[in-house]
């Protein structure tokens, strides 16, 4: 077995494994299109509050998953109950890539305004 093929072999029975390390995500096509299930393993990176624009909260995260998934920026992707945009897929590298995600939390602002 070549190293290549035992690099691909963990990708799918090590890292994208749903019960060690691995989430199911829900992928929505900014397009449209049909949703479709993709496997990868997901990682919340960084919360800030932007308070130039009102008072939100941006939160940042990562998905890695396999080389051959389907992810287009713009897609949101559904991980547990929370929705997220992408706003980057890196490039393919031993069989998984990296997709950059982010999700804006408006905070409220005493009565009447958002």
């Amino acid at each position: 077995m070549t190293l290549a093929s035992q690099m691909s072999s963990d990708v799918t029975g090590v890292f994208l494994d749903t019960e060690d390390h691995a989430v199911s995500v829900i992928r929505r096509p900014a397009r449209g299109g049909n949703t479709s299930d993709i496997v990868g393993v997901f990682d919340v990176t960084e919360s800030e509050v932007d308070v130039m624009n009102g008072k939100r909260v941006i939160h940042k995260a990562k998905l890695e998953c396999a080389a051959s998934a389907v992810i287009e920026n713009e897609d949101t992707l559904t991980v547990g109950a929370e929705i997220w945009t992408v706003h980057a897929v890196g490039p393919a590298n031993v069989g998984m890539k990296c997709v950059q995600l982010q999700r804006v939390e408006q905070k409220h602002q005493g009565s009447g305004s958002r």
